[in-house]
Parts: structure tokens; sequence; C-alpha cells
């Protein structure tokens, strides 16, 4: 047999755009949050953090895994509602800001949104065309309506 991937993304052909695991930030919160919590709930786990209370480690553990979790709710709605994903491309951004945590959301942040990524997709175009005509756009004016303008100009040179 074949060496099987386990990777979701590699199984499934997916692309998501922004989605990047890190090795580090695995490291950091997933291993972090365990040994976390091995030192809030077992009583004879080694001391060797600087807390030695088990109630401190209980607490820290409770309120990290709170951020945790409304992280990845949050990132839940931005990646769903503002970034207009795929429904596999929201569950896998909602389980990597859960895992973790903050640096998820940055990379989410730092993504275009659909209609961005319209609009850079209609600039690569039009460089594509190589026809040298710069179109400046009213930056007062949001991108969405930008896109419009860009499609209704599209359609009046196809058809003329």
């Amino acid at each position: 047999r074949g060496r099987r991937s386990l990777h979701f993304l590699d199984q499934h052909k997916m692309e998501v755009p922004g989605f990047e695991p890190v090795a580090s930030h695995w490291i950091v919160n997933v291993i972090g949050m365990g040994l976390t919590f091995v030192a809030a709930f077992d009583p004879e786990a080694p001391s060797y953090i600087i807390i030695h209370s088990q109630y401190v480690m209980q607490i820290i553990f409770f309120i990290a895994s709170l951020l945790h979790v409304g992280e990845a709710f949050y990132a839940l709605y931005v990646s769903s509602v503002v970034k207009q994903h795929s429904t596999p491309a929201v569950a896998l951004w909602f389980v990597q800001t859960l895992l973790y945590g903050f640096p998820s959301l940055i990379l989410l942040h730092k993504e275009p949104t659909e209609s961005e990524r319209l609009a850079m997709e209609e600039r690569e175009r039009e460089e594509e065309k190589g026809e040298g005509e710069l179109v400046v756009r009213d930056l007062s004016v949001p991108v969405s309506q930008q896109v419009s303008v860009v499609e209704s100009e599209i359609h009046t040179h196809t058809h003329a």
C-alpha cells in the first residue's frame, strides 16, 4: 500500500486562502495547553513551573481554554460572514484557531475579503491584457461598489 497522507487539505485537494498551519504555533499552544492541564489537574506533576498552586494553575487553564474557545467562535464568524469562505474552510479556520489561538486570528485577518479578492483578480486580468491603461479608483468608495463598476465596465467593453 502507498503511504497515506493524514493532512486534510492534501486528502481533499482543497485550497483554503490564508490557512497556514505552523509548527511553532502547534508546539507553543497545543503542548503549552497540555502542560498547563497536567500542572493544573495532576497532583503528582513535577513542579517545573514557577506557580506551585494547583488552584491557580486550574484558573489559568480555565481562562486560557475560554480564550481559545472564544477566539475559535470569532474565527468562525469572520471566516463565514466577513471572508465568505466555504463550509469546509470555515471548519478548518475554527479548528486551527481553537488549537493555535491568537496566531491563527492574525493569519485570518491578513487574508483579503471576497470583494477584495475579486478586485485583485480584476486588476491582475487588466495587467495581463497589457493595455497599459492604469485605472485609478476612488478610495472613498467601498471595494464592493468598485467591483460592481469594474464588472459593468467589462460588460460594456465585451459588448461594444
